[in-house]
């Protein structure tokens, strides 16, 4: 089981979080619903997206003669 605190140490981002648990919802239920992995991680695609700068590159380019 994930903590808030483990969680942080992977680089989830506080928006990301906040995201998922608005989209969660707060219940006072037991264990009756369980969560997918993958919503969390949707947040946090969702937030890097956002932020994340991203660049694209050839390290080793091939000179082709055509």
């Amino acid at each position: 089981m994930p903590t808030v605190q483990g969680l942080r140490r992977k680089g989830y981002t506080p928006e990301a979080l906040n995201e998922f648990v608005d989209i969660l919802g707060v219940t006072r239920r037991g264990n009756e619903n369980f969560v997918s992995y993958k919503l969390l991680e949707s947040c946090i695609r969702k937030d890097l997206d956002k932020n994340a700068p991203r660049t694209m590159v050839v390290l080793d380019p091939i000179k082709v003669t055509i």
